[in-house]
């Protein structure tokens, strides 16, 4: 038997999309509050950012895989991951 969805329930796109928002709120806040960060900032900034992604690695490599359909791990590690935080690496 097929049953009509529930008409109040949110659905998982809306959620994550109301989060999304509520970031970019939070980052648009932030940017007029100090629209031009010092170099301490930036650099604690970019730490933040190289802990991030390494935490994250192994999670941004799956969901990097589901949004290209079966991508290689070892190229999304060399092209997106160790890119960055070459980057930030050399910056700092």
């Amino acid at each position: 038997m097929i049953t009509a969805p529930q008409e109040h329930a949110p659905n998982q796109a809306s959620v994550i999309a109301a989060q999304l928002n509520a970031c970019l709120t939070l980052q648009r806040q932030a940017c007029r509050a100090q629209p031009n960060p010092g170099l301490q900032q930036r650099q604690t900034d970019l730490a933040q950012l190289k802990r991030l992604v390494s935490e994250n690695r192994e999670a941004i490599i799956d969901a990097i895989n589901e949004d290209y359909g079966s991508r290689s791990r070892h190229e999304t590690l060399f092209s997106e991951i160790l890119f960055v935080l070459d980057s930030i690496n050399f910056v700092t």
